[in-house]
């Protein structure tokens, strides 16, 4: 194997690595602490979302109170899953189906507050679901 194609054996393994991280991470904002791992994801030791797999990485808020991913549910309908661990509340969870235009759905990206995007990439969303928090 000649030297770029060292170089791209190893760029290769980096990605598989970064990738590995992406779909077994662990994160925390504020005072909660969030683990996903290929079928499940847990806030503060709970589980607030299982199904077959997850199939982006976490994305969190700007605000760092709520956090989005892209998954396949128990049934193997794709979704996009939003958790808020807003300071003071119980985290709650809730999803959208993800259209067919929208797949593969490998990236999440905040477009708001309460708007977040589901597509191929972070830099092409080609679904965009809205939610509104009402608090007490």
């Amino acid at each position: 194997m000649n030297n770029s194609g060292a170089v791209l054996s190893r760029a290769a393994a980096a990605l598989a690595f970064l990738s590995l991280l992406a779909t077994s991470s662990m994160a925390r904002a504020e005072a909660h602490e969030v683990l996903a791992s290929k079928n499940a994801v847990w806030v503060d030791g709970a589980v607030h979302w299982q199904g077959r797999k997850v199939t982006s990485p976490i994305a969190w808020s700007d605000r760092g109170d709520a956090f989005a991913f892209a998954a396949v549910d128990q049934r193997g309908r794709a979704r996009l899953v939003v958790v808020v661990v807003h300071e003071g509340f119980e985290p709650a969870t809730f999803s959208w189906p993800i259209s067919a235009a929208a797949r593969p759905a490998r990236a999440v990206t905040w477009l708001g507050e309460t708007r977040v995007g589901t597509g191929p990439s972070v830099l092409e969303p080609r679904m965009i679901a809205e939610f509104t928090l009402e608090t007490p």
